[in-house]
């Protein structure tokens, strides 16, 4: 399971329907591989590591509430949306 800070008020211009459970292990307990869309996801524990990977349209998982397992989410952060069309298209 993530381990993260409340991360309120970030927003996605995609929403991924994967789980991080689900994704392939990558090569940092904070990186995990998509096999769908061939880009590695970043766990993002706070908003500054957040902001780090949306600066670079990198895809992102997170919890909003640390102790609520339904508020994990997973997708491009907001501003990206150039992108969506191709990885809709893949999933």
């Amino acid at each position: 399971m993530m381990q993260s800070t409340e991360l309120s008020g970030c927003e996605l211009s995609f929403e991924c329907p994967k789980k991080w459970e689900d994704l392939k292990t990558g090569s940092t307990p904070d990186a995990r591989w998509c096999a769908t869309c061939s880009r590695t996801v970043h766990l993002c524990k706070n908003k500054e590591e957040f902001e780090t990977y949306a600066a670079t349209a990198d895809c992102i998982a997170f919890y909003r509430i640390p102790s609520d397992t339904s508020t994990e989410k997973l997708g491009l952060p907001a501003g990206f949306s150039e992108k969506i069309g191709k990885l809709l298209d893949k999933l």
